[in-house]
């Protein structure tokens, strides 16, 4: 500091006070800025090996001086410095002051696996000549913190055309995989990776020889939230099988939390096999035999299994002539029967009634083929020529004429139109019945004559 004079003037008098000396010495004050180096906040994720950056900043120090600057760190919730495999986890730098004001950094780099949802506070000390002239030591300062987030990700997997866990295979299937996240860091960048398990085998599941994959980068806007995966893949292959999404959410290449569970019942899509049986039955005689007419029915009893509840679905039937394997023509048209019903069970059934003109189809098969459709798509059907459930034959009612009445025949009841051996049966009566009124009157005719006989001998 340059010298200056002081002067008192006081009605004209000078008062000399001689030299003032000022012998005021600031004191050195710092104050810290602790932040994660990988996230560069307050903020960061535990790993193998964090490192801390606090940034010391200093003023009133001696230009020339040197110093040094001691940090440690310590745990918030118990007060004491962290301790990592027993040891305190410390910094320390030594530095000469170019100036009164200024900052230098320290490093704290130490294993934080252990330190999910925790926090710690940085300490520094600034000595001179072995002496500590400044002390930054608050607990409760917010700039010294760093916590220790602890991300965490579910996920909920469906079938895109169902909406559920379950659906049907398709050669192009689509999961939809909506990914949960908690404790995120906001506006960091963050990339969620997902693969298709087979349950079965408990490895990747492999369409084609490769691995099926869905990834995602996002910027979290709020700590919490969700974000979708789309894995789309052949799964022609898969009726009956399970498979499981398992994901991974990274931060700066590093993976940061996951969910792999293949017990997960929301992570799982099970790939129903559906199947339908069908019986067809002439509506008039109930059986797999009818009569040729004008206005046939057939009734063919659809049963389904595997289905999902809730879901609708439309079954197509189509009559077939067996002799040429072609759908059945009636008047140039096919005969075809649509009915939509939505599935109340897994396994049950719906009938179709197929109207036509039969007239035509004496000694003739017609087969019955059916197909059951969910969205537009069909997934499962029944086309068998040979199946004889399927199979209605058509034949034509015999009429027979009314006997003529006889007192001497006893009274049976008719056979039944179209059965035969009731027909045959019935001709059987007529001819015993006649064989036996001939041979009672050839009887009575031999019996008289000996009567005779007799009476002109007594005469």
């Amino acid at each position: 500091m340059k010298p200056f004079d002081i002067v008192i003037k006081k009605n004209m008098t000078v008062v000399d006070l001689g030299t003032i000396t000022n012998d005021y010495k600031p004191k050195p004050e710092i104050g810290t800025t602790a932040t994660d180096k990988e996230t560069g906040g307050h903020e960061g994720f535990v790993n193998e090996k964090t490192t801390i950056v606090d940034l010391v900043e200093y003023v009133n120090l001696i230009i020339g001086k040197t110093y040094v600057v001691d940090g440690v760190v310590m745990d918030l919730l118990t007060g004491k410095p962290l301790l990592v495999n027993g040891k305190e986890v410390r910094a320390k730098k030594t530095f000469t002051a170019e100036q009164p004001t200024g900052s230098i950094e320290l490093e704290f780099t130490f294993d934080s696996s252990a330190l999910k949802g925790k926090e710690v506070v940085i300490f520094e000390t600034l000595y001179q000549d072995e002496k500590e002239v400044a002390v930054h030591a608050d607990l409760k300062d917010k700039g010294q913190t760093v916590k220790f987030e602890e991300p965490k990700i579910g996920t909920t997997a469906t079938d895109k055309e169902t909406g559920k866990h379950k659906g049907f295979v398709s050669e192009k299937t689509t999961i939809v995989d909506l990914v949960e996240y908690v404790n995120l860091i906001v506006g960091k960048t963050y990339i969620v990776d997902g693969v298709v398990m087979d349950l079965l085998t408990g490895k990747t599941l492999i369409i084609n020889g490769k691995e099926v994959r869905a990834k995602k980068t996002f910027t979290a806007k709020q700590p919490n939230g969700s974000i979708e995966l789309e894995f789309t893949f052949d799964s022609s292959a898969l009726k009956g099988k399970e498979v499981v999404i398992f994901e991974s959410l990274s931060y700066e290449g590093r993976e940061i939390a996951s969910h792999t569970d293949l017990k997960d019942k929301n992570q799982t899509v099970k790939f129903e096999k559906p199947k339908i049986g069908t019986t067809a039955t002439d509506k008039e005689t109930g059986k797999h035999e009818g009569y040729v007419n004008k206005t046939t029915t057939i009734v063919d009893l659809v049963d389904y299994t595997n289905l999902i509840v809730g879901k609708t679905y439309i079954v197509e039937g189509i009559a077939m002539d067996p002799l040429t394997g072609k759908p059945l023509l009636i008047n140039g048209r096919e005969v075809i029967v649509k009915k939509t019903f939505t599935a109340d069970q897994p396994n049950g059934s719906v009938s179709l009634e197929f109207t036509f003109d039969s007239s035509e189809l004496k000694g003739k098969e017609v087969v019955i083929f059916e197909s059951l459709s969910y969205e537009e798509r069909e997934i499962a059907s029944h086309a068998d020529l040979k199946d004889k459930n399927q199979t209605v034959k058509f034949v034509e009612k015999v009429k027979l004429l009314k006997p003529v009445s006889n007192p001497g025949i006893t009274k049976t009841n008719p056979p039944k139109t179209g059965d035969n051996t009731a027909i045959i049966l019935w001709a059987v009566i007529l001819a015993v019945s006649a064989l036996g009124i001939a041979g009672v009157f050839v009887y009575q005719s031999k019996k008289g004559k000996k009567v005779r006989e007799e009476g002109n001998r007594r005469l």
